[in-house]
Parts: C-alpha cells; structure tokens; sequence
C-alpha cells in the first residue's frame, strides 16, 4: 500500500470505519432476507430450506470476518506504518495481505467465500420458490433472478478455475452480479412489505 493511501487512512480512519459499517448494515439486512426466502420454502422443501439456512450463516460469518478484519486492522497498521512505532515492519507486510484491490489477497478471499455462499443459496432456493410463488409476480421476479444470479457465478468460478477468466476480470464479472442480487432482495422486500399489509387488514 502507497504512502499516500497510508496517510490518508491515518488521518481518515473514522470515514474508513464507517463506509465499511455501511456495508456491515447492508450484508445483515440481506443475510434477514435470505433467512426469510429459506424460511418460505421451508414446507414444501424442508431440506433445501435447512442447507439455504446454514449456507447464510456460512456467507454472514465470512463477511464479518473480513469487514471486521478492514475494520479492526488497517487503520491500526496503517497507524504504525505511518508513525514508525513497534512493529511497523510486520504492519508494512501485512497491509498487502488486506488489500481490497486485488481478488486474491486474505482479505477479499473471505469476502469472495461469502459471495460464493450467496451462490449456492441461491440455486438452492430458487426452483422452490418459483413453484411457490402461485401469483405473486414479485416473488416470481425473485426465484429467476437469484436462478440466474446462482448459475452465473457458478459459471464465472468454473471459468476462473480453468484460467478462461483472469484475476484482473473477476471484478467485471462481480459489479453486475450485485444488480441482479439487488434486484432479486428489492422483488423480495416489495413481497415482504405486500404480505404484511394484506396480513394486517
């Protein structure tokens, strides 16, 4: 890491904490959301519901791992780095190893074992939910959206296994993984917020 990116977390730490804090409010808000599509499979598919469940508590616990580590950590090397305190050598080597520009280091590893998790729950809950989802289009939109999402990603690993997909293209691949995942949680939270009105009346 450069010295001017160390400089600026030295001096911006609280603005670093708190756009990765975001990020920890959001993947929380859509590990509620999943808990609540494996719950909505759960009679007709108790088993896939049960792995879906498992599967978000794998993705939430990968995420928190790494925005803790972002968190937690990098301020403080960046610290120790900048001030040539103890430990400022170990702090120098360790920064790269946290580095979120590139798809390989410690840090974005966990954060891509989380996203994987959101594969794999998807393709799990998908096809159970389409058949469930009777006549609401919103939930329809939900179960095709995660469908492709799933097989997508699914795809885009394979390709990086066999060396189709280079490192440096992961991060195309990703961006627009997160709109079909946006629009699959907006479909399920317009679903929610209709079920508990009609609930309500």
């Amino acid at each position: 890491m450069d010295a001017e990116r160390i400089a600026w977390l030295s001096v911006n730490s609280g603005v670093f904490a708190t756009g990765w804090a975001i990020q920890i409010i959001w993947m929380t808000a859509w590990c509620i959301t999943m808990f609540v599509l494996a719950w909505k499979i759960r009679g007709g598919h108790p088993i896939q519901a049960m792995f879906a469940a498992m599967v978000v508590l794998v993705s939430f616990m990968a995420f928190i791992i790494e925005k803790f580590m972002t968190i937690w950590t990098i301020p403080q090397l960046a610290d120790a780095v900048l001030n040539g305190s103890s430990g400022s050598e170990i702090a120098d080597s360790l920064l790269p190893l946290l580095n979120h520009s590139f798809p390989f280091t410690l840090s974005t590893s966990f954060g891509y074992l989380g996203l994987w998790m959101y594969g794999v729950f998807s393709l799990l809950v998908a096809v159970p939910l389409y058949r469930q989802s009777q006549q609401s289009v919103s939930i329809k939109i939900t179960a095709v959206a995660l469908g492709t999402f799933g097989i997508l990603l699914h795809c885009m690993m394979v390709g990086i296994f066999v060396d189709v997909i280079t490192s440096e293209d992961i991060y195309t691949f990703v961006d627009p993984f997160f709109l079909i995942i946006f629009l699959a949680f907006g479909a399920a939270a317009f679903n929610f917020k209709s079920t508990m009105s009609s609930e309500s009346r």
